[in-house]
């Protein structure tokens, strides 16, 4: 069981801290404290992650406006801000499973969508709309992507901290594609953000695909996106597992 203790505060050793030497660039805890304030609020932000830009809220009126912004079909969740933090925290899976997310994402470095179990007792979730769980949810699982970036990851601490969970949505009108740049979402989506966060090209946009989400209760394919191919080598070699395929689209 995750220990619900307060959080420390970042260290100097955190992988959300540049290496030793190199100069910072970007705020990254700054950025992230004001994207935190905004949400935290009851507003909505833009920002990158390594895969895509995404929209972030927290209250009802943005979490459920970013779905129906986005005109979102029924069968879509919003994800849980996550982070390697996140996932430790709250999402619930059995040894083997976690060893795979952690060769996937430790090793590898590779982003990863997660799919698993989510343990609504934990105190983050204490003060989270009924209507945001019920879309959020499916089966008792929640979806995170771990190695979102350094300032994903830095708001998903503070979302821990604060215990203010945080749900969003690629920042861009369903069927229409991930972007990749600020400036290629769509003004009616920009229009919703009462703060955006502009960091260029992402890490991930060479792909032209979003994260690979992978339901990690049997190790179903939910979506194959970046770096899938080395994702499925690393299960057979190392692991000896088969991915399922996703479901055919119905």
């Amino acid at each position: 069981m995750a220990d619900l203790t307060p959080l420390p505060e970042l260290s100097a050793k955190s992988m959300l801290k540049p290496e030793p030497g190199v100069p910072a660039l970007i705020d990254y805890e700054g950025d992230a404290r004001r994207v935190f304030d905004v949400v935290a609020n009851g507003g909505t932000a833009i920002m990158p992650v390594t895969t895509g830009y995404a929209l972030l809220g927290s209250s009802r009126e943005s979490v459920m406006g970013i779905f129906n912004n986005k005109r979102r079909a029924p069968t879509k969740v919003t994800a849980l801000c996550g982070s390697m933090e996140v996932f430790e925290a709250v999402q619930v899976v059995d040894d083997e499973p976690r060893r795979v997310i952690d060769s996937i994402t430790r090793f590898f470095r590779l982003p990863l969508g997660v799919i698993a179990p989510v343990r609504l007792d934990h105190p983050i979730f204490r003060d989270v709309h009924d209507d945001i769980l019920a879309q959020s949810r499916r089966d008792g699982t929640m979806l995170t992507l771990i190695n979102g970036g350094a300032l994903a990851d830095n708001i998903a601490h503070l979302s821990l901290k604060h215990n203010v969970a945080m749900f969003g949505s690629s920042a861009n009108l369903s069927t229409k594609g991930t972007k990749f740049r600020l400036e290629d979402v769509e003004p009616e989506i920009r229009a919703m953000a009462d703060i955006e966060i502009d960091y260029g090209p992402v890490l991930w946009n060479a792909y032209g695909k979003s994260s690979t989400i992978i339901d990690f209760r049997d190790y179903t394919v939910v979506r194959v996106g970046i770096a899938y191919e080395q994702i499925d080598h690393i299960l057979k070699k190392h692991f000896s597992i088969a991915l399922k395929p996703p479901a055919p689209v119905q």
